[in-house]
C-alpha cells in the first residue's frame, strides 16, 4: 500500500490526481484509470470545498492506494465532518434534462464518482470520514 498524506487545498488536487494515476496506471488500461482518477478528483475536491472550506477550517487528506487480491483501493480520509457521500441523492433524469438555468446545481460529481469505480464505500471511523473507491482488475486489467 502506497500512502501520502495532503493539505486539505485546491492545489493539492493536481498532486492527489498524479499519486493515484500513478499508482493505477501499472495494472488498470487507460478508461479505467481516467475514471478512478476522475472519481478520486471529484470526492477529493467535495472534501475540500464543502467539508473544509465552506465551513472555514483546515485540514488534510490522507490518501492510500492498495492493490491486491484483483482490484486496486483508493482510501481518502478526513477529519471533516460526517457525510456519507455513498447515499446522497443523485440527479434524477428529469433534472438532468432540464435546460441549465433551471437545474439546481450539485449532484453530477456524485455521478461520476459512482459511475467511476464498482464499489463506493463509506464509513466514519472516530473523528475520520473514510471514502473507499474500489475498482475490480477483472474487467480492466492493463494488457501485458
Amino acid at each position: 500500500m502506497q500512502k501520502r498524506t495532503f493539505p486539505a487545498e485546491l492545489e493539492s488536487l493536481a498532486p492527489i490526481r498524479d499519486f493515484v494515476r500513478a499508482q493505477a496506471a501499472p495494472v488498470l488500461d487507460t478508461p479505467a484509470v481516467y475514471k478512478l482518477v476522475l472519481a478520486v478528483d471529484e470526492l477529493s475536491t467535495n472534501v475540500v470545498i464543502h467539508g473544509y472550506g465552506k465551513r472555514g477550517i483546515a485540514g488534510h487528506l490522507d490518501v492510500a492506494v492498495s492493490i491486491q487480491d484483483g482490484f486496486v483501493s483508493v482510501t481518502l480520509e478526513d477529519q471533516a465532518p460526517p457525510f456519507d457521500a455513498s447515499v446522497a441523492a443523485l440527479p434524477t433524469p428529469e433534472m438532468l434534462s432540464a435546460p441549465l438555468e433551471d437545474r439546481h446545481p450539485g449532484g453530477l460529481g456524485l455521478m461520476l464518482i459512482r459511475d467511476g469505480v464498482d464499489i463506493f464505500h463509506y464509513e466514519r471511523a472516530g473523528d475520520r470520514n473514510r471514502n473507499t473507491l474500489i475498482k475490480h482488475l477483472a474487467d480492466c486489467r492493463r494488457p501485458e
